[in-house]
């Protein structure tokens, strides 16, 4: 089901956290919601969620009013469209590097005259039960677009990408761009943070959503004080297994006293 519900909020000025799911796993999904996050990620890039898996994935999403977005394993058109054929609420794109890269997904996630994208009622159209024209009109006005931008060569091309009127959001990827700046892993180094601090500020003044993912609170906190607004609190497996090495801790440690 698409929603305007992301787009209204940041609209609003509110920032929203979410998480990715690379877990595959529909009550994780649900357990996402339940807790209390504005949206989530199917992440279809690192891990095993192909179309299918995503689908059961949107289901529970939308079973509990969770807007969910779909980042794509390439920006291949036909794999664009057969995430937004599901039912998500938007794409996330990685490694868009120049301003008609973020163009061509943009196009494939819209239909004409907003872009380029092939037609078929499939689920996200309630199986054509919504109607052809009403899904065209609600896909152009509420489907969700975001771009990574996780290179030099990305950053050197930001202010044409946010130039881009169908990409409404742009995603810092900061472990990338060290790798693509010859630092890999670096993502404290003053060269990575003052990029990122400028990259949002130029998404921001464009009138875009920055997003960036937020490895702990701290970074999360600072991040917004740099103006993003849309943070991606590392993973639910990351957030499992920093519960479960916890808990064992715990649990360890309180038998041995």
């Amino acid at each position: 089901m698409l929603t305007d519900v992301l787009k209204k909020r940041f609209q609003a000025g509110e920032v929203l956290y979410g998480t990715f799911i690379d877990s595959c796993n529909e009550d994780m999904v649900e357990i996402t919601a339940l807790a209390g996050f504005d949206y989530a990620i199917i992440d279809g890039e690192h891990s095993p969620c192909d179309p299918r898996v995503a689908q059961r994935l949107v289901r529970a999403a939308e079973s509990r009013g969770l807007p969910v977005l779909v980042r794509v394993n390439n920006n291949h058109p036909g794999v664009i469209l057969k995430m937004m054929d599901i039912g998500s609420s938007g794409i996330m794109a990685p490694l868009v590097h120049t301003a008609e890269a973020a163009k061509a997904v943009a196009d494939a996630v819209k239909y004409y005259p907003n872009g380029k994208r092939g037609t078929a009622l499939m689920r996200g159209s309630d199986y054509g039960f919504m109607g052809i024209d009403a899904y065209f009109a609600k896909t152009n006005s509420q489907a969700f677009v975001m771009v990574q931008a996780e290179s030099v060569e990305a950053i050197d091309n930001l202010e044409q990408i946010v130039k881009i009127d169908e990409v409404d959001s742009v995603f810092l990827g900061p472990y990338d761009l060290s790798q693509s700046m010859g630092i890999p892993g670096q993502v404290e180094s003053k060269a990575i943070l003052d990029i990122v601090k400028r990259a949002g500020k130029t998404v921001r003044d464009a009138g875009k959503v920055p997003g960036i993912l937020a490895v702990n609170y701290e970074k999360a906190r600072m991040f917004i004080d740099w103006g993003y607004q849309l943070i991606a609190y590392i993973t639910d497996l990351d957030i499992f297994s920093r519960a479960a090495r916890e808990a064992v801790a715990n649990l360890k440690g309180s038998a041995k006293t």
